[in-house]
């Protein structure tokens, strides 16, 4: 049986989990991130079902669909419960198969360049949690050349949320530049190229002032013999 992804399973089997979905950017991978708070007050047979479903997510059994995604799974210990985080690295083009993407949103469009990654999740939303709020948080150190984000800070965050009122008309777009390798040995090149540049330049102004102060050196003593 096909299985679901973890914030759709909170929708159907739990009470007061909080949940968050946080995706990464860089130059060359894509770091994806669920982080799933679970109370301690939340009833045996939920807390169990929960674990076991986070735990295959980890530990896949053999003869499960090929190429699926498994994450790493981290538990930590927090007030009045405990915290899963499940984190996942994408490389190249292969955001497309991430499990939220696919099962979360009606229609997600990913596309990535040579220059660029777009994004594109529109219409129904179908993880919307017990809490009835999701934060999609995007976060990257590149330049991110169009968003819609209804919020974004200097510490390059950008956020989404997707609640009751807009859960079936969702629309997140975002276009990040990436600043590879190639990009940046051009803009090395370029910049020494300006170095060399104005250190010529500056050295031809030396020169020529020198030059000019022996000429008026020697005019002073012909004048004055």
């Amino acid at each position: 049986m096909k299985k679901i992804l973890v914030l759709l399973f909170l929708v159907l089997l739990t009470t007061g989990c909080q949940a968050s979905y946080d995706i990464e950017i860089g130059d060359y991978n894509i770091k994806e991130k669920i982080t799933i708070n679970v109370p301690n007050n939340l009833d045996n047979n939920s807390k169990a079902t929960i674990i076991d479903f986070i735990e295959s997510e980890a530990y896949p059994l053999l003869g499960e669909q090929k190429d699926d995604i498994f994450y790493d799974i981290f538990l930590e210990d927090i007030q009045g419960g405990q915290q899963y985080t499940l984190n996942y690295t994408y490389k190249n083009n292969e955001i497309k198969n991430s499990k939220v993407l696919n099962q979360c949103f009606q229609n997600a469009y990913v596309d990535e360049t040579n220059d660029y990654y777009m994004f594109s999740m529109t219409g129904k939303f179908y993880c919307l949690n017990k809490n009835k709020k999701i934060d999609i948080t995007v976060k990257t150190a590149n330049e991110m050349h169009d968003h819609n984000a209804t919020e974004h800070n200097l510490m390059n965050t950008y956020k989404w949320e997707i609640n009751e009122e807009n859960k079936d008309d969702v629309d997140i777009k975002f276009v990040v530049i990436k600043n590879n390798t190639q990009h940046k040995e051009i803009k090395k090149a370029t910049s020494l190229f300006v170095n060399l540049l104005f250190t010529l330049g500056l050295s031809l102004i030396v020169l020529g002032g020198i030059y000019i102060g022996i000429k008026l050196m020697r005019f002073s003593d012909d004048y004055i013999k």
